[in-house]
């Protein structure tokens, strides 16, 4: 059998921000690997609406993957689900326990950081019949990521977290640009005001911050069996994706040197190798090419930054 090619997608590799301060600090690093593929590869580039529900690195991993989806109905929540071994074919979204912050009359959505099991166990145990009761059935992945089942959710849109991150809730939430709102879209923002009353005085916040105040649902849409069939080798990389929410340029670019070391340096050097590099608005998507003399000499005499090469 004829092995996958493998495709790396990388979240928060590029700085569309006005500032370019990440693609300047990008340019004082040294990461060989990267550079070596970069300056004979062939480029695609994928441009994405400002106003796009779904992340970028959601798009470029599912397209990877061959996925045709619209925004807002990319199903990696029914994905993690069929890989934890539950009935990806039905209604999923992932669930955020998270932090809205309130302040000068806007609501901005905030993760709820270093949420530890006992905190997840304790809210999950105080919500879960609440949500039995509308018939959504919740279950943890990990402290800060649950799994929410109905089928309500293979046809509902939902805007991907880290889409939101830092920004006011009100045009992303669920039901938000829809001119009328469903059923779907009343029960979760009935369950939403619930939740928040709920947490308002719940004892786990009484020694955190940020609190834990509300959720988050994202990854909704339907998962077909075309879907879960394995086109190709998809390795999804988020290592840059924190420190950029976070506007942490040291720990971004010391990600950055790390995966040039320990990671390029064993997949970018072989033929079939793909790599997409994602922006808030898009990505771009480099395919390995044999070394090519005239470009050889063109990149040499102009020596591009890296930031250059990526943008």
């Amino acid at each position: 059998m004829q092995s996958l090619s493998t495709h790396v997608v990388v979240a928060s590799a590029i700085d569309t921000s006005d500032k370019k301060i990440f693609n300047q600090a990008l340019d004082r690093l040294n990461l060989p690997h990267l550079r070596r593929f970069l300056t004979t590869a062939h480029r695609t580039q994928y441009t994405m609406d400002e106003k796009a529900l779904t992340s970028s690195h959601d798009v470029a991993q599912g397209t990877a993957m061959q996925w045709r989806k619209e925004d807002g109905n990319w199903p990696w929540a029914a994905w993690a689900a069929h890989e934890a071994g539950f009935d990806g074919h039905q209604g999923w979204a992932f669930f955020h326990p998270c932090h809205w912050a309130v302040s000068n009359g806007q609501v901005r959505l905030a993760s709820a950081e270093n949420i530890s099991e006992k905190e997840s166990a304790e809210i999950f145990e105080s919500m879960q019949s609440f949500f039995l009761e509308d018939g959504i059935a919740l279950h943890v992945l990990k402290p800060d990521l649950w799994l929410a089942q109905s089928d309500i959710f293979l046809d509902l849109t939902t805007a991907s977290f880290d889409r939101v991150i830092s920004r006011s809730v009100e045009d992303w939430l669920v039901g938000s640009r829809d001119a009328t709102q469903s059923a779907s879209v009343r029960l979760i923002r009935r369950l939403q005001n619930e939740m928040q009353m709920l947490l308002y005085t719940h004892p786990v916040n009484n020694h955190r911050h940020p609190s834990i105040n509300s959720f988050w649902l994202s990854g909704t849409g339907r998962l077909t069996r075309d879907d879960i069939k394995p086109t190709s080798n998809v390795i999804y990389l988020d290592d840059l994706l924190e420190p950029y929410l976070n506007q942490d340029i040291e720990k971004w670019t010391a990600a950055w040197q790390i995966l040039d070391e320990q990671f390029f340096s064993q997949h970018l050097n072989y033929p079939d190798a793909k790599l997409s590099l994602c922006g808030e608005n898009g990505f771009q998507t480099f395919t390995f090419a044999p070394p090519n003399w005239s470009i050889n000499i063109r990149n040499a005499l102009r020596q591009p930054t890296l930031s250059q090469l990526i943008s």
